[in-house]
């Protein structure tokens, strides 16, 4: 897709599909970000959600948003697609034109700058629109108000045989016998050590990287796909039989690649068997770009599971454990 917006750029001097509607989805993934600051009542994940916001607008980081709060929550990814179409929409009806390959956080609407005034406001103006109206979805239909993170009440407790409450933590299933074996082979380091905030300070849950030795990730256990990145192949989410969600990111920053060096094999809503290929991916492609090939696993609602353990050092796929519930 890069290479195709490049040769227009070169050809015409400008693009106005392509990257006028990255740019709006772009923006949009900040609205989910700042909706869910307005909408959760929790103070950890409004926090969380804030901090998120900051980085896109600022960093121009999208992941924090999208993983940690489109997938974590589900309906904020139907917020962000509104958004998205919405100012795509204004986009395309004003015909904003894009005369440079820009920054992706807010200074991205000077890439619209270049021709009159007007297409430079028009570009701002579909920005907003994508922001605001993903936030205002956000706030709206993002969340099951029942959810304990908006309604504000406790997390359910049951009482222990001794008397005293404690958190309800999900039961292992009977089909599932509490062990998670890892996805790719190579080394398993806990996820302190990878070299992102996002993973590394437990943001998107807590578990291990991977540094891979293989080039085939397969499914470490029986489970539902519950989320794909389509376009660029690099990540997969899976929900066990216990309710344990689990993230499989291929690599640091590797959604930029748009897929350049990923094979996926699955798609949102099959059902996997511990074994299947979900992703072959070339470790040796990433490097050449200046990425860390690190295979990111985490268990992203790891806060209910406070008793699961994990496995670090030299792993086999589908033959090592490398997490137990």
């Amino acid at each position: 897709m890069v290479v195709t917006v490049m040769s227009i750029y070169m050809t015409n001097g400008y693009e106005t599909v392509i990257w006028p509607a990255a740019l709006c989805a772009t923006a949009a993934t900040f609205g989910i970000a700042l909706g869910a600051f307005l909408r959760i009542r929790d103070k950890e994940e409004k926090a969380l959600s804030l901090g998120y916001f900051i980085s896109g607008i600022v960093g121009g980081v999208t992941e924090p948003a999208l993983y940690g709060i489109g997938l974590k929550y589900k309906r904020p990814l139907i917020a962000l697609m509104i958004g998205g179409a919405l100012g795509g929409l204004y986009a395309g009806i004003t015909h904003a034109y894009m005369y440079a390959l820009g920054a992706t956080n807010f200074l991205m609407i000077l890439s619209f700058s270049g021709a009159d005034t007007a297409n430079l406001v028009n570009g701002i103006i579909a920005c907003i629109i994508a922001m605001v109206s993903a936030a205002a979805a956000t706030y709206i239909i993002g969340f099951n108000k029942n959810d304990p993170v908006v309604s504000g009440r406790p997390v359910p407790a049951v009482e222990s045989a001794g008397g005293d409450t404690a958190a309800t933590a999900p039961a292992v299933s009977a089909g599932f016998n509490g062990e998670v074996k890892a996805c790719v082979s190579g080394k398993a380091v806990p996820s302190s050590e990878i070299n992102d905030k996002v993973f590394s300070t437990g943001v998107m849950g807590i578990g291990v990287g991977i540094i891979p030795t293989g080039k085939v990730i397969i499914a470490p256990c029986d489970a539902e796909v519950s989320t794909v990145m389509a376009e660029s192949g690099h990540a997969v989410g899976l929900t066990l039989d216990n309710g344990a969600e689990l993230l499989i990111h291929e690599g640091l920053d590797t959604v930029g690649l748009n897929g350049q060096g990923f094979k996926l094999f699955v798609k949102e809503g099959d059902r996997v068997k511990a074994g299947d290929k979900l992703i072959e991916f070339d470790a040796d492609f990433i490097r050449s770009k200046g990425l860390d090939p690190i295979t990111v696993f985490p268990l992203t609602n790891s806060d209910d599971y406070p008793g699961v353990t994990f496995e670090t050092g030299d792993v086999k796929a589908g033959k090592t454990t490398v997490m137990k519930f």
